[in-house]
């Protein structure tokens, strides 16, 4: 379940923007739009949003963010040839911004358990990546991982909410990985769940995604699924 997206520093969007799905304390259409989600901190959660805006105005780009942030995520443990770079595109008509990192963060929803993962970027390596776990209503600050440019390496620190082989871990993360990818892909229990939310949970649908049948032909096998589908296909009135 998505709570929050937060975005800065990415294609035309300059300043941070939030996408935020918590629902108002506006009990109206609360049973068929809002979601309760038992936490007393995020009591409920929008089931649907929209954003509205002029031609050009960033729409597709929020979009974007959200997806480019999932890739980085799916991908970064992957191997990449030396001194690739990342195709990261921060906002490019001020001087400032040109120069500085790209920032994503993800609010969500696990089982019962709120996650709060973000990380930030240049194209050429991670400069910062942390992770905040709210078991309870204070956070568990599971790890933080900063950019330390003078000694040109990265610094971490570990809290006693992620347990496993965190010193394996963090010395197999390149600088242009993940901590979370790569601790995902080497077994961590705790951290696995998180990345299988971005691979599974998280499904991004644009201009650069191709629709395949698959799931109208495995509805139609099951019982009622032709009508299932026929009655969707008419509700769409194509």
């Amino acid at each position: 379940m998505l709570i929050e997206f937060r975005v800065k520093n990415f294609r035309s969007i300059r300043d941070e923007q939030v996408l935020s799905l918590v629902a108002s304390s506006d009990k109206t259409l609360g049973d068929t739009h809002v979601q309760e989600t038992e936490l007393k901190a995020v009591p409920s959660i929008l089931r649907s949003a929209v954003v509205y805006g002029a031609n050009a105005s960033g729409k597709s780009n929020l979009i974007k963010a959200i997806q480019y942030m999932r890739n980085i995520v799916l991908e970064s443990s992957m191997i990449r040839p030396p001194d690739a770079q990342f195709n990261i595109k921060p906002f490019m008509l001020d001087q400032k911004t040109k120069e500085s990192p790209s920032e994503f963060e993800m609010t969500f929803l696990i089982d019962g358990t709120r996650y709060q993962y973000g990380f930030s970027m240049n194209k050429k390596r991670i400069l910062s990546e942390y992770l905040l776990v709210f078991k309870k209503f204070k956070p568990q600050h599971w790890f933080e991982r900063i950019y330390d440019k003078a000694n040109d390496k990265d610094v971490y620190e570990f809290k006693t909410g992620l347990t496993g082989s965190k010193q394996m871990w963090e010395e197999a993360t390149r600088s242009d990985s993940l901590f979370l990818s790569m601790a995902a892909q080497l077994n961590s229990k705790a951290l696995k769940p998180i990345f299988d939310w971005f691979a599974e949970g998280l499904v991004v649908f644009n201009e650069h995604e191709n629709l395949t049948p698959d799931y109208s032909v495995k509805v139609i096998t099951e019982e009622d699924g032709e009508s299932h589908i026929r009655n969707f296909l008419e509700a769409a009135d194509i």
